[in-house]
């Protein structure tokens, strides 16, 4: 079939090698992301949750960096240092889970 094209719109092997390789990059993105994307949630999780249980574990710190080293204007500390806990608790689990990870996640950014 490519005998009956015209020269200037037959494959080259420049093209092809450039098809195959892209072929390639997609093969092996669909086969590493989902892994990836599991360790990363995993890995935020932890972090997350380990920082809430020390939170809770010393209400004193928790709420002694609700006031001093971030606070929120419109809330009170211990409100604060509760809903931060709670955020990083929760949303730690949804994200570990797998569940309303895009809630999870914006909830932990705003954070």
């Amino acid at each position: 079939m490519t005998a009956t094209l015209p020269r200037e719109l037959r494959p080259t092997r420049l093209g092809a090698a450039i098809v195959g390789a892209t072929e390639t990059m997609r093969r092996a993105t669909n086969a590493i992301w989902p892994p990836f994307d599991l360790f990363l949630r995993l890995w935020l999780a932890q972090t997350f949750f380990v920082s809430g249980l020390l939170k809770l574990a010393n209400w004193d710190t928790a709420l002694y960096l609700a006031q001093f080293e971030y606070p929120v204007s419109w809330l009170a500390p211990a409100t604060a240092a509760i809903t931060g806990v709670m955020l990083e608790l929760v949303g730690a689990v949804l994200l570990a889970l797998g569940l309303a990870t895009r809630a999870g996640a914006a909830a932990l950014l705003a954070l």
